[in-house]
C-alpha cells in the first residue's frame, strides 16, 4: 500500500531517498515557508487519518469518498479545501512539495503514514470539487433571497412597522480564485421592496460582508459570523438608506440583525432578517 502511494503521490515522490532534506532547503530553510508546510502537514494528517486504510481498488475508494460526502460533508469539504490550497501553495515556490514531505514523515509513521499517503495520492489524482455551499467564503456563482422585518423609529411616537424582501447576486469574493473557498470579503449586488407607512418602495442595494469567525471545530465548521454593511438607493427623491450589523451563515441559511439610517424623514431603522442562498456548481 505504501509503495503505491510513493509511486503515485506527486508531493511525496522523493520520500526516504536521503536527498530530500538537501533538496527541501529552499522552503524548509525559510521559517515562514517551513511553518506553512508544518501547518499543511498537520491538517492533512488530521483529515486523512480518520479515513483509515485506503482500498486498493479505485472504484472502492471513490465509493468511500461519496459516502464521506453524505455522512460527514464538513470533513469532505475540509479535505477539498486543503488539496485546493496545496495545489496553489506548492506551485508558488521551488521545493515546497519536498518540505511538505519532510513535515508529514516527522509527524506520522507506520500504518497511519501509509493510510495518509494512500488517501493523499487519491486526492491529488482526483482533485475533490469544492462544495459552493461551504461556510467558508467561496468564489462561485450564487444568489440569495431574504425577508427582513423590524421597526422604523422604534420606541418613538413616529414608530412604524417595516418589511422588506430582497434578492442578491454574488458579484465577487476577494482573495480566492474562481471555484475556491476561504475568502474573507465578498460583495453582493441586488435589490428589492421596502414596505413601511402603508407604502412600498423599490430599492437597489450593495452589500459588503466580512467573515469574522468560523463556527464549530476546524474539521466540522458549520458556519460563520460576519460583519455586514449595506447602502441602498430607492426609486424616488430622498430615499437613501444605509444598514450595518452582524450576520451568521449556517450552511445555506442566513440570519442577520442590522440597524441603520433612512433619509426618508431622517429616521433610524432596526431589522431582523433571514435568507437562503442558491448556488450553481
Amino acid at each position: 500500500m505504501i509503495t503505491r502511494a510513493f509511486l503515485s503521490l506527486t508531493i511525496l515522490l522523493l520520500l526516504g531517498t536521503g536527498v530530500m532534506p538537501a533538496l527541501a532547503q529552499d522552503c524548509c530553510a525559510q521559517l515562514a515557508c517551513q511553518e506553512q508546510a508544518q501547518a499543511y502537514a498537520q491538517r492533512m494528517i488530521e483529515l486523512l487519518t480518520p479515513l483509515g486504510n485506503s482500498p486498493a481498488d479505485v472504484a472502492q475508494r471513490r465509493q468511500q469518498v461519496e459516502a464521506l460526502k453524505r455522512v460527514n460533508p464538513a470533513q469532505y469539504q475540509a479535505i477539498a479545501i486543503l488539496f485546493g490550497e496545496l495545489k496553489s501553495w506548492a506551485a508558488a515556490g521551488p521545493k515546497r512539495n519536498l518540505c511538505l514531505q519532510e513535515q508529514i514523515t516527522a509527524r506520522a509513521s507506520g500504518p497511519q503514514l501509509a493510510g495518509v499517503l494512500d488517501w493523499a495520492s487519491h486526492f491529488v489524482a482526483e482533485q475533490p470539487p469544492i462544495d459552493p455551499s461551504s461556510p467558508e467564503f467561496c468564489n462561485v456563482f450564487a444568489w440569495q433571497v431574504e425577508v427582513n422585518q423590524g421597526a422604523v423609529d422604534a420606541f418613538r411616537s413616529s414608530e412604524s412597522y417595516f418589511l422588506s424582501a430582497k434578492t442578491f447576486v454574488l458579484a465577487k469574493t476577494f482573495g480566492v480564485k474562481p471555484g475556491q473557498c476561504g475568502g474573507r470579503t465578498r460583495l453582493w449586488l441586488g435589490g428589492g421592496l421596502n414596505y413601511q407607512d402603508r407604502d412600498a418602495m423599490g430599492l437597489l442595494a450593495v452589500r459588503g460582508e466580512y467573515r469574522l469567525k468560523d463556527l464549530g471545530a476546524e474539521l466540522a465548521t458549520v458556519g460563520h459570523l460576519k460583519y455586514v454593511v449595506e447602502p441602498g438607493f430607492g426609486f424616488g427623491p430622498n430615499t437613501f438608506q444605509v444598514l450595518t450589523g452582524l450576520g451568521a451563515d449556517l450552511n445555506l441559511l442566513q440570519l442577520q440583525a442590522m440597524a441603520g439610517y433612512q433619509s426618508r424623514g431622517n429616521r433610524y431603522l432596526l431589522q431582523l432578517g433571514a435568507g437562503y442562498t442558491f448556488t450553481k456548481r
